[in-house]
C-alpha cells in the first residue's frame, strides 16, 4: 500500500519541504478537520444560544445593580 501513495507522498514533500510519511499528512489532514468541525459546532451552539434568549437571563447575585427579590 505504501507504493501507491509513494508519488502522492514524494510530491507532498517537494511542496512542504518536510520529509514525512503519508501517515503524517493524513494525521494533519485529519486534526484541521477536527479542528474546523469544532469550529463550526461550537459557532452554531454560540448561535443558537444568542437566539434562544439563554444569554440574557443569566442572573449575576454579585451584580449590585440587580434587584434583590
Amino acid at each position: 500500500m505504501t507504493e501507491f501513495f509513494a508519488p502522492l507522498t514524494n510530491w507532498l514533500n517537494g511542496i512542504t519541504g518536510l520529509d514525512i510519511s503519508i501517515h503524517g499528512y493524513i494525521a494533519i489532514l485529519l486534526t484541521l478537520i477536527g479542528v474546523f468541525a469544532l469550529y463550526l459546532g461550537l459557532l452554531y451552539l454560540l448561535r443558537l444560544s444568542h437566539r434562544s434568549g439563554h444569554d440574557e437571563i443569566v442572573y449575576d447575585y454579585r451584580d449590585p445593580r440587580q434587584d434583590l427579590k
